[in-house]
């Protein structure tokens, strides 16, 4: 009897307790899905920082970026070799338009420049002494003739062109001359050989071409110039 008693106890006391809660829909949170969450919040929450903070930089630092490139310098204030090209054109663009353009230098005074290449041709075909003969002084003792003076009215087209055009041309022609050395026109005679003037105007101690002349290496072939020569 007690055994039934204590056995209809436990049922009702079974019968009497609220059934438990039915689980929810879904997956249920779990430690590590909350973990998971709270990182991809702190996540978003530092590229937002550091996306405000590359704005704000570009917004600060491209007007000196800006200054840098159009002044064509570095952070350090140097040059840059573009930007030093350009300032170099920029600084020879006068000399080099004077150089090939016609215009006044001083109209009051009658003094205008012209093209270097005309400037070349003109002087070319005016008949000037040049090199060794432009420090020849043109004294009364100097113009007048005979055996070993210096011919009156000395100049390149009547007295110098003759002899290299005879003992010259040969060997310093106008094709294929020895070190590219042409003797055939003043202008070629100015211009040099391959390695530089041979001819220093009003200086024929200094002349290269002189000093081969007197010292008998050229001309290479046949007699040596004669003094007068």
């Amino acid at each position: 009897m007690s055994k039934k008693n204590s056995a209809t106890k436990q049922g009702k006391r079974t019968i009497g307790a609220p059934p438990p809660a039915p689980p929810l829909p879904g997956p249920q949170p779990t430690s590590a899905n909350t973990r998971t969450r709270g990182s991809g919040l702190r996540c978003s929450i530092a590229a937002i920082v550091l996306l405000v903070a590359l704005v704000a930089g570009a917004a600060l630092g491209a007007p000196r970026l800006l200054a840098l490139l159009a002044n064509g310098a570095t952070a350090g204030g140097e040059l840059t070799a573009g930007a030093a090209h350009d300032l170099l054109v920029e600084q020879q663009a006068p000399a080099i338009a004077q150089l090939t353009s016609y215009g006044w230098i001083d109209k009051e005074q009658g003094v205008a420049h012209i093209p270097i290449e005309r400037a070349i041709t003109l002087l070319a075909s005016s008949d000037l002494p040049v090199g060794a003969l432009a420090a020849v002084p043109q004294t009364e003792s100097a113009a007048t003739t005979g055996d070993g003076a210096i011919p009156a009215n000395l100049n390149f087209t009547d007295h110098i062109l003759p002899i290299f055009q005879d003992r010259c041309s040969e060997c310093h022609g106008d094709n294929d001359p020895e070190e590219g050395l042409v003797l055939t026109s003043y202008k070629d005679v100015m211009l040099g050989s391959w390695y530089g003037a041979v001819v220093k105007p009003g200086d024929p101690a200094g002349s290269y071409l002189v000093e081969l002349v007197e010292t008998g290496q050229m001309p290479k072939k046949g007699d040596d110039l004669t003094p007068e020569q």
